[in-house]
């Protein structure tokens, strides 16, 4: 009887101080607290263990995501570093994988290990529990510090690799600033991360996508002076709007009706973009040596692509001033002849005929050519359309003020 209450309050003694006997400590379990840049990894080579068994005794804790683990989380960690036992898993040989740790986070292929950048030989060695001289000597290494990224290493004794956990990326915790209620400073592309607690929690900005370049101006040139079926001197000036072009270059060309060129100019858009695309006015003097009444067109675009942007206008050429009359608004009418024709230009070939009726159109300027006096008139004021021509034949009656 004294025996067994010696025995009792031996235990009890024991349990009151709280010491359990180191046999009971080998491989036993124990809580541990993560800090700031632990990951499962180099939890479980600490404890000569793996990420995969720390997951899977923490996952009610940890969740889905074995990287979704913060500073002040309590694991329930496996310790089989005591004791006197091998490492944690065992295999064949006593070479195993405890998996991705810091300085050795490279993939492993059968008994082949790939160095990534930030590997170390000490930290791959103590991934697969060898010592930096044995890895070395396995592989022929005479200076065992310096490993490179893409070197493969063979891993003596490793039969099999031991499934870890999917590699996600680190989930960092919020970070909140006393001086800031708000546990997401900024708006950003990515998710916000759960919020700090504060008295008057601030709800976090909706992501907000990345805004579309905007496209590239389309090339564009345009002739505005002079207009479709003007009648010019020997010299005179081309105006018109331009943008989307390369550099800003624009080529103005004369031409007669036959495509012979007959004066060509080289200008650039007046803009401070202009050589980004940008778009602004642009102008240039022309010279034409051509007998009086010569029809042709002026062509204006971008220098090598006429394609890409192109404008034209017909005209005629080498009429001299006292040749041209310009008739003030509405004093100069005239009523055509039934089924006689016009032109777009004067002395050019015909593009319509007039309908009988009583119907007078409206001239402003009129010019001889070869002798004869033609009219210009629009078929549709207003519309847009290029003006056209009227010979003096197909002139039924006019005004007073269509007089030469």
């Amino acid at each position: 009887m004294k025996r067994i209450t010696l025995t009792l309050l031996v235990l009890a003694t024991i349990l009151a101080l709280g010491v359990i006997p180191a046999a009971a400590q080998s491989g036993s379990f124990q809580a541990y607290t993560v800090q700031r840049g632990d990951t499962l990894s180099n939890i479980a080579a600490r404890h000569c263990t793996s990420a995969h068994e720390v997951y899977a005794l923490n996952q009610s804790v940890i969740g889905p995501n074995p990287n979704a683990i913060f500073p002040g989380m309590v694991l329930n960690v496996p310790n089989r570093c005591g004791g006197g036992q091998q490492p944690w898993p065992p295999t064949g040989g006593g070479v195993f994988d405890r998996g991705p740790s810091w300085h050795a986070q490279g993939p492993v292929n059968g008994n082949i290990y790939t160095v990534v950048p930030g590997d170390t030989m000490f930290s791959v060695s103590a991934r697969f529990g060898l010592t930096v001289q044995q890895l070395a000597a396995a592989n022929g290494i005479r200076t065992p510090w310096w490993i490179f990224p893409g070197q493969r290493l063979v891993i003596p004794g490793l039969g099999s690799v031991i499934p870890v956990p999917p590699i996600y990326p680190p989930v960092q915790p919020p970070v909140c600033p006393p001086d800031r209620p708000n546990p997401c400073p900024t708006p950003t592309t990515q998710p916000c991360q759960p919020p700090c607690v504060w008295p008057t929690p601030q709800p976090c900005p909706s992501p907000q996508p990345c805004p579309s370049p905007s496209p590239a101006p389309a090339p564009f040139v345009t002739i505005t002076v002079p207009t479709s079926g003007a009648v010019l001197s020997n010299t005179f000036e081309v105006r018109g709007m331009g943008g989307g072009l390369f550099e800003g270059n624009v080529v103005v060309r004369a031409f007669d009706n036959n495509g012979v060129k007959l004066a060509e100019q080289a200008t650039i858009v007046q803009s401070s973009s202009a050589g980004t695309g940008g778009s602004g006015p642009w102008s240039v003097m022309l010279i034409v040596n051509t007998p009086p009444g010569t029809p042709g067109r002026i062509t204006a675009g971008s220098p090598g692509t006429p394609n890409v942007a192109e404008a034209s206008v017909n005209v005629v050429y080498g009429t001299a001033p006292s040749e041209v009359k310009n008739f003030p608004p509405g004093t100069c009418q005239f009523q055509a002849r039934p089924n006689s024709q016009f032109s777009n230009t004067p002395g050019g070939a015909t593009v319509g005929t007039f309908v009988g009726g009583t119907r007078l159109y409206q001239s402003t300027q009129s010019t001889k050519v070869n002798g004869v006096a033609w009219y210009r008139f629009e078929l549709d004021p207003g519309s847009g359309d290029a003006p056209n021509w009227a010979p003096l034949a197909s002139i039924a009656a006019y005004t007073q003020g269509c007089v030469w």
